[in-house]
């Protein structure tokens, strides 16, 4: 880096008194370090510091997916860093020794899951004190924070003395942080000032945030359900709140000031849509009380910005109808970067509202559940992908209040996931075997033969298909994953490379005709455009045909406690209640139900065309199952939440035990399950030596996230390791049946669910 040059102050003849301009108080060369460059407001900040020629060091987390970075990221200095870590902080300030320390990093999350507290605290909370503890050797440093609205239960035109109410948990590990950094600027004089933002709008921001994404509808000629819009929001664009930051660092003022930025001005939520709308001229419509308002929903948040203004010369410049207009450009601009910014983790005030539910739409969904950040769960690396940066996603579930249903809260693009796919069913004895039962089961229930086509949406290899071929039955298999698309050749199954959709099933109708039978095993929970999909069903589907899905199923999931099947290809987590709600909307009914134990708990669903339907009692029999289980109801999966934990803490102890005793460890299967288990454990090559899977498809890659080789299991038996941990333990006993000699020569298996056992 080049050398530090001091800071100093000094104004322009024709600006108004104390209205210093940046470029004027940060000369050319200062250094500073930025924690959360990768969030909106960060993203912002880094450019205006550059285009000013500071010199800026990032903080980063290794790994991550810093999309907001990845133009200018050449022109930063990355530190490799967790502010989690003591250890980082020190050392990254040690490396830097920056003038100004901008502190935007947190764990932003409305609604806090049983599991997430831990992590609030973790980030907002000590992640603040240990710069805090660390910059008492840094006398000469400023530290600027941005604190969060969330310490505040509402109000117009609030104060910075307004008490501190925080709603959530959240809140509190922001309002924890804003008491810690003024006790230490009043006992050590640490040179700290808060920042609490309103509601900051503009470049970079996440698509699922209001202003965003009622732009991207529009863009896309969707009508936007909203609530009543009564909520009054204090908007500020970004430009100013990056000026206020500039401000806050090099204005004098005493160390553990705090500043409200925000206007003033209170605007109604569906005032703020009608203008978006106003301004695009689209022919879209705002859906007005469309959606349900959230009964803890905060009516009333504006700022009184005085102190602002008189301490440290600032004041907004953007009107609302500019800095909208401002917006609009910028994500029709950017429209490419979307569903690479819907993929990183949302940046959303406390009163921001969950992504809405897949089957009925309502913004009514409540997390339970917060795994952390993970990286894809079959993104198995090569040797020569260890070297680049690994995308990780949150990976977040919520229960929706409406309808019941439960889901992931953040999307990641389908063609990120599917379009090379590693995991293929043949590589299962006992699935294979399953597969094969399935399709003559299927053809004896509807009498098919020759002349039938059956359609299996996410056929990966054609195992299911085969079945089906031995038949005499025709047959096409619908699957995005290109690399898989050979597997199935020689067999008689023809192939449709492609996501199954409403367009796509129009373009198969057209060459293949409507199918007597849909398949789709394992592959409804990846659908994140349901009612598209289901639109799709009606069009492939003959009149008098029947979709067959199978899938894991809630109920055992929750009963097992796990919370492995829990990733990013899984988007949803069926119940049959909310399942049957969206094929009735749509004219389908589903008609039987079926629960079986491979993977420890399917679901057998069978759906037809709701004018030749008859419905089995099996439906209505599960239906009062899942009610007297509570499944409609958030309280099961608060508990849910709870035995993960005891769960994970169970594992760890396990294998913490193990290896104080010297014994060696490693792991069997590469299941994607496994590596939710593996990534939310905090195992890695030193804990699990290496994973054993018959793949020929995983060998010599690496674990996503925790880079793990994956080895052919003759490895077990050339090297009789003590124990093996069956990440794949859904397939358990097929598993030790095939390793019966690792077994008879004194090794021993893990199995982590439902609780933990060694065998």
């Amino acid at each position: 880096m080049k050398r530090m040059v001091r800071a100093y102050c000094c104004r322009r003849a024709n600006d108004a008194p104390g209205r210093e301009r940046w470029s004027m108080v940060m000369s050319r060369g200062t250094r500073v370090l930025v924690t959360g460059a990768a969030g909106m407001v960060g993203a912002n900040l880094v450019r205006r510091l550059l285009a000013e020629g500071c010199e800026v060091a990032v903080l980063l987390r290794p790994h991550g997916n810093p999309v907001r970075l990845r133009e200018i990221e050449n022109r930063l200095h990355i530190v490799d860093g967790d502010i989690t870590d003591a250890a980082s902080v020190n050392a990254a300030l040690d490396q830097i020794k920056p003038a100004v320390v901008f502190h935007l990093a947190a764990a932003i999350w409305g609604r806090a899951p049983a599991a997430a507290p831990a992590t609030h605290v973790e980030v907002n909370t000590l992640g603040t004190l240990h710069f805090l503890e660390a910059l008492r050797a840094y006398p000469q440093t400023r530290f600027v924070f941005t604190g969060s609205v969330s310490v505040y239960k509402g109000g117009a035109r609030l104060r910075e003395d307004a008490p501190l109410e925080p709603g959530s948990i959240y809140g509190a590990s922001k309002a924890a942080a804003s008491l810690l950094l003024q006790t230490y600027a009043r006992l050590y004089r640490v040179h700290a000032v808060e920042l609490r933002l309103f509601m900051p709008y503009g470049p970079w921001e996440h698509p699922t945030r209001l202003i965003p994404q009622t732009i991207l509808a529009a863009l896309e000629g969707r009508d936007i359900p909203m609530t009543l819009g009564t909520q009054q929001r204090d908007l500020v664009y970004m430009d100013d709140v990056v000026e206020a930051l500039l401000l806050g660092a090099t204005r004098s003022v005493p160390p553990g000031s705090v500043f409200h930025i925000g206007t003033g001005v209170n605007t109604t939520v569906r005032d703020l849509v009608e203008r978006l709308l106003a301004q695009m001229g689209r022919p879209v419509k705002a859906l007005v009380g469309a959606v349900p308002m959230r009964p803890d929903e905060i009516m009333e948040m504006s700022a009184d910005i005085s102190a602002a203004r008189a301490h440290l010369g600032w004041e907004p410049r953007t009107t609302l109808d500019q800095g909208l207009r401002k917006a609009v450009a910028w994500f029709t601009e950017h429209r490419e970067l979307v569903a690479e910014l819907a993929g990183d983790r949302p940046m959303v005030a406390s009163t921001q509202q969950s992504a809405p539910c897949l089957v009925c739409q309502s913004r009514h969904v409540e997390p339970f559940l917060d795994l952390g950040e993970m990286a894809l769960a079959n993104k198995f690396l090569t040797e020569e992908e260890l070297a680049k940066p690994e995308p990780r996603y949150p990976l977040r579930v919520g229960f929706c209040q409406a309808c019941a249903h439960v889901q992931l809260t953040d999307r990641v693009p389908p063609s990120a996931m599917f379009t090379d796919y590693l995991y293929v069913s043949s590589a299962s004895e006992t699935l294979g075997d399953h597969l094969a039962g399935l399709s003559d089961l299927v053809v004896k229930r509807c009498h098919l033969g020759p002349s039938d086509l059956v359609i299996d949406i996410g056929c990966n290899d054609g195992t299911l298909l085969k079945g089906f071929a031995r038949h005499g039955v025709r047959t096409l298999g619908v699957d995005p994953a290109k690399n898989l698309a050979a597997l199935s050749n020689g067999h008689g199954i023809e192939r449709y490379v492609g996501f199954f959709t409403a367009q796509s099933a129009q373009e198969i109708v057209k060459r293949w005709g409507q199918a007597s039978v849909i398949t789709a095993t394992n592959t409804f929970p990846h659908i994140p455009e349901l009612p598209d999909f289901v639109q799709g069903i009606r069009t492939a589907l003959a009149p008098a045909g029947t979709l067959v899905m199978e899938m894991h199923y809630l109920g055992d999931l929750l009963e097992q406690g796990a919370f492995d099947t829990v990733y990013h290809e899984h988007v949803s987590y069926w119940a049959l209640g909310p399942m049957v709600g969206l094929f009735r909307q749509a004219g389908l009914e589903v008609v039987d139900v079926e629960r079986f134990p491979i993977h420890h708990g399917q679901l057998r669903v069978f759906v037809q065309h709701a004018a030749t339907a008859s419905i089995q009692s099996s439906v209505d029999r599960l239906l009062q199952q899942e009610r007297a289980a509570g499944l409609d109801r958030i309280d099961a999966y608060r508990q849910f939440a709870d035995r993960v934990m005891h769960l994970k803490r169970a594992l760890q102890e396990q294998l913490e035990r193990l290896r104080a005793e010297g014994k060696r460890v490693v792991g069997y299967g590469a299941p994607a399950k496994g590596n939710t288990l593996l990534t939310f454990l905090g195992l890695g090559p030193e804990q699990l030596e290496y994973i054993a899977d018959k793949s020929p498809l995983k060998q010599g890659r690496y674990t996503p996230g925790t880079r793990i080789p994956v080895v052919p299991p003759a490895r077990l038996l050339e090297e009789q390791p003590d124990y093996v941990l069956v990440l794949a333990w859904n397939f358990a006993d097929e598993i030790m049946a095939q390793q019966a000699e690792y077994r008879r020569r004194g090794g021993r298996f893990i199995l982590p669910f439902p609780d933990v056992k060694v065998r």
